[in-house]
């Protein structure tokens, strides 16, 4: 096995990889800000590998990556991003520990380990979501890192994910969000390894797994991929509507109504449905009796009315049969939603559906369409790029003798919310000073909780001279069922005298 390693150069974590992929076969080091125009012939296998914060290289595209690849932590979902697989920071959390889940110890990838799966019990947070998912007592972990590395890797939620055929979840993992999330997954060629670490910090059954994940890749080198994460799926708008969070409860009605009409004007791209303002029984009424026709066009998630007068599912052979059978208005509209064909030859389409019957499979993330393994895997993207979410703030300083009063407001995005200083989930605020200001002493919030959403304010004082004052401050945006990257933001202001 030759593996080519991306990732920096000189580093401990480089090192220890290279150590141990040398035990494995043969290991060749590539800078990961080469891999878009790097040589990858002869390779049997590519990892690609960085710390969280580091930029994916300008110009990286699918098909520089056409040999088994494996997609490292935090920097590997960026990547997974970039490509638009179904792996990626959307929707995932950059909240992963020591431990593997494994739901299935009968995967070739546990070869030689099972013997190390314990039962344990889950998160206490696994439990919070106990309404929306049927949360076991105990879970069977396999410990992958010997101890906690200051650094947690990422999950993404699987909501969805086995909707096309190139794709499996191999491994959950403890961490802050749900069961749901995975840890090891693959999709086609790719294989998402969420873990933070070198080979040097893990366990001797981690290291076996890892290499046992590089061995089995391998095996797909001719698999392609055949859905692109281009629309989310309906899974991911019940776990949305189930939960309680973006609802801002506790905050005063000024604040939280203005707060629920965005969020739920960022979900659907249709009238708002009034049962979505009510409490959670009634919201899940009403999804549950129309989650057959909900799709989502890329803007947010409306009712298909074709389907629902028709009283058929879209997700269901039996409404392109309707099609063929009553070849009207409507019925062409619906087939070429769900199939991309025109219906201008029904006895055509009749054949076609015929010949490809049994090798259909329905995709919410591909754009909620039919699709055929007999057809040339389709490079559907999404059509309008995801708008990362960013809080944003404003910052204002006086002196007051040898001191510097400063106040920051922060405003949260409507159904995400931060973590106050001291806060022992996420990342918490934190706020370091530019150049020439030293800060005498922590935040003080105007808000209560480790929770923070809508808009919060924070007092602080410094001592330093300068007529401007330079502040970053880093965040971390989550909700119930996603942790973006770490945020910073630069802000600045003059400092004027205190009256």
């Amino acid at each position: 096995m030759h593996v080519a390693y991306a990732g920096q150069s000189s580093t401990s974590h480089t090192d220890a990889y290279l150590r141990f992929l040398g035990e494995l076969g043969k290991a060749t080091f590539i800078d990961v800000d080469t891999l878009a125009t790097a040589d990858l012939s002869g390779f049997d296998l590519l990892i690609v590998d960085a710390p969280w914060n580091h930029s994916v290289p300008d110009g990286l595209k699918l098909e520089h990556l056409n040999l088994p690849t494996v997609l490292v932590g935090n920097f590997g979902v960026k990547v997974g991003d970039r490509l638009h697989l179904k792996f990626g920071s959307n929707y995932g959390c950059m909240c992963l520990g020591e431990d593997a889940i494994v739901w299935d110890d009968s995967h070739p990838v546990f070869e030689g380990i099972v013997d190390s799966i314990h039962a344990k019990e889950p998160p206490p947070n696994f439990r919070s979501f106990s309404s929306i998912l049927d949360v076991p007592s105990l879970v069977p972990t396999l410990r992958v890192l010997c101890d906690s590395i200051g650094v947690p890797g990422q999950v993404t939620a699987g909501f969805g994910f086995l909707d096309s055929p190139e794709c499996e979840i191999i491994a959950g993992g403890f961490n802050e969000k749900t069961q749901a999330h995975f840890a090891i997954a693959r999709q086609a060629h790719f294989l998402h390894w969420g873990f933070s670490g070198s080979p040097n910090q893990y366990t001797p059954q981690g290291r076996t797994l890892l290499a046992n994940c590089l061995r089995y890749l391998i095996g797909f080198a001719d698999d392609p991929v055949r859905v692109f994460r281009t629309t989310a799926p309906r899974q991911i708008l019940r776990f949305m509507l189930s939960m309680e969070g973006w609802r801002g409860v506790g905050l005063p009605s000024e604040i939280r109504a203005p707060m629920v009409e965005k969020f739920l004007r960022t979900v659907f791209a249709m009238d708002i449905p009034v049962q979505a303002y009510g409490e959670r029984p009634e919201r899940m009424a009403w999804l549950n009796a129309h989650m057959p026709y909900l799709r989502n066009d890329g803007q947010g998630w409306l009712v298909d009315t074709d389907a629902h007068a028709l009283g058929l599912a879209i997700d269901d052979l039996a409404l392109l049969e309707a099609c063929l059978t009553t070849p009207d208005e409507r019925a062409a509209r619906v087939w070429w939603r769900y199939t991309g064909r025109a219906l201008t030859d029904v006895d055509c389409e009749r054949a076609w559906l015929t010949r490809h019957r049994e090798h259909l499979y329905f995709t919410d993330w591909g754009g909620y369409r039919w699709v055929s393994l007999l057809d040339t895997p389709s490079s559907i993207r999404p059509t309008v790029e995801r708008t990362i979410p960013q809080a944003t703030g404003i910052l204002g300083a006086a002196h007051y003798g040898d001191r510097i009063k400063a106040m920051l407001l922060l405003e949260i995005p409507p159904g995400f919310h931060a973590y106050a200083p001291g806060s022992n989930e996420g990342l918490p605020l934190s706020l370091t000073p530019g150049s020439g200001f030293e800060l005498l002493d922590e935040m003080t919030l105007g808000a209560t909780g480790g929770h923070l959403s809508g808009a919060v304010s924070a007092m602080f004082t410094l001592r330093g001279e300068g007529d401007e004052l330079t502040v970053s401050l880093q965040l971390q945006l989550c909700d119930s069922l996603t942790c973006l990257m770490p945020q910073v933001l630069e802000l600045r202001c003059p400092v004027q005298v205190g009256a």
